[in-house]
């Protein structure tokens, strides 16, 4: 039954990035990336908080497990800042499914650490999952047209992001055990956001609270990032980190439907092909 409700709130952190990463277009184009980050997760922030208040219980925590919290929230920070840079110097075609194949490095060392074990099954699904998010994200193309290991090409940004994220997601486990779900999901977007002031303040960048035309777009993408953050947290205190990682891995498939719905983008056949092997992968997790 846990794993059951654990895989639920996977697909919660799934469907919630999937949403927040096609939501945050609009406002990225019109104020920046860093700064949709930091005024995102001001409103990240103070939701959690009002959500923690509201049904917090007594967690007993040492100054060291508060700064363990800290510097992850801050690790979170650095490939995401580094993605970022990816998609500025290179092509969403390229950076976008490298970044996304963290899931390989959470399950590794989900695996070797916490000792979690997969079926059969597991290991097929969570292998289709991550094959399909290659293959709906990826741009042929552009790979065939550049230079692989350039830095103007935003791949090596990708790999280096793709390997902290997948550390961070792994690490994430023990402070969620240690301060509880609802806690450690705002000291993880309060981290962040601190994080992202610091980069504005390096870049002398204003802070002036966007506009009318831009808080809807951040409500939004507020929301959908709490959901998403929510349902990793909840989600790995019942059920294996490889297999909720994995899940919220998966989000360019809502990201994509998503763009197909609203922005009316077409997919070509690999993106079919890999949203269909997305959808058997969690079929299979959820199953077996």
């Amino acid at each position: 039954m846990a794993l059951t409700t654990g895989i639920l709130f996977g697909l919660l952190f799934m469907i919630g990035y999937g949403l927040s990463g096609a939501i945050s277009k609009v406002p990225s184009q019109r104020i920046g990336a860093v700064r949709t980050v930091f005024y995102r997760g001001v409103l990240v922030s103070g939701f959690l908080l009002l959500i923690t208040l509201l049904f917090f219980k007594s967690v007993a925590f040492t100054a060291k497990d508060a700064l363990v919290m800290l510097l992850i929230a801050v690790l979170g920070y650095i490939p995401l800042a580094l993605y970022l840079k990816g998609i500025q110097t290179g092509k969403v075609g390229m950076v976008s499914p490298i970044a996304k194949s963290s899931a390989i490095t959470t399950v590794a060392l989900a695996l070797i650490f916490f000792k979690e074990t997969l079926s059969m099954q597991q290991a097929g699904a969570i292998a289709a999952i991550v094959l399909g998010i290659m293959l709906i994200s990826i741009n042929f193309r552009e790979f065939r047209a550049s230079s692989l290991f350039s830095p103007s090409s935003g791949i090596p940004y990708a790999l280096i992001s793709s390997v902290l994220w997948g550390i961070v997601y792994f690490l994430l486990k023990m402070p969620i055990l240690v301060f509880g779900p609802l806690l450690a999901s705002f000291f993880l977007e309060a981290g962040v956001t601190l994080s992202a002031g610091v980069h504005l303040l390096m870049r002398k960048t204003r802070f002036v609270w966007p506009g009318k035309s831009v808080m809807p777009f951040l409500a939004l993408l507020a929301l959908t990032t709490s959901l998403g953050t929510l349902g990793f947290a909840f989600g790995v205190t019942m059920a294996p980190v490889s297999v909720i990682a994995t899940l919220g891995f998966a989000s360019p498939l809502v990201t994509t439907l998503y763009g197909m719905i609203v922005y009316k983008e077409r997919l070509g056949m690999m993106q079919y092909l890999g949203s269909l092997m997305i959808v058997g992968g969690v079929v299979g997790i959820s199953l077996f």
